[in-house]
């Protein structure tokens, strides 16, 4: 029997009074403890049940593939290197694909082909970029454009101007510039303020 008393109080209880009543805490934790014991009785013999045996030579086999005959830098040669990136859709993604079903045929794969999937819409490759500023003096700027952008048939030239964006509501300023005007985020400069624009 429990009996809760504070130094600062000389009240006795009263009789029938030194029963406390649970809380709503320790009916809780009581309930918790009680599910906690049936799981724990139902998952012990399933936990007890024997372990599969493991085939150590097999084990032993595939490690040994593994460390002795492994191709993975063959493999990642000829896919990052060989063909590099590739967008779905694109032509090296064709020639990755391609690559794959070859050298899986070569490891000994029977049915090692290709399926159709789709239809995902047209593809896109970067064949090539170049953004140079002229004046005052030359500088070439590592640019890369968005993926799915269209060309620009041939070379752009035009003033540069530069781009202060932190919000939607700034785009509008920078509207309509066509090709005569080129905007650059200040966000990708370097902190250097030397540019002309």
């Amino acid at each position: 029997m429990l009996h809760f008393s504070s130094a600062e109080t000389s009240e006795r209880p009263q009789a029938g009074a030194n029963r406390i009543h649970p809380t709503y805490l320790e009916v809780v934790l009581k309930v918790a403890l009680r599910f906690a014991v049936v799981v724990l009785l139902l998952i012990t013999p399933a936990l007890s049940q024997t372990q599969e045996k493991v085939d150590l030579e097999m084990v032993t086999k595939i490690r040994y593939e593994g460390f002795r005959n492994s191709q993975i830098r063959e493999i990642a040669e000829g896919l990052l290197e060989a063909i590099g990136p590739r967008l779905t859709g694109s032509p090296n993604m064709k020639r990755a694909n391609e690559w794959t079903r070859d050298q899986l045929a070569k490891f000994g794969l029977v049915n090692a082909h290709l399926e159709a999937w789709g239809p995902f819409g047209r593809g896109w490759s970067n064949e090539y970029v170049n953004v140079r500023m002229l004046s005052p003096d030359i500088q070439t700027f590592i640019a890369y454009p968005k993926a799915w952008t269209p060309g620009t048939e041939g070379a752009i030239r035009g003033e540069c101007v530069r781009a202060n964006i932190k919000s939607k509501d700034d785009f509008p300023k920078y509207k309509g510039g066509g090709n005569s005007s080129n905007a650059i985020s200040t966000r990708f400069l370097p902190k250097r303020n030397h540019l002309p624009c």
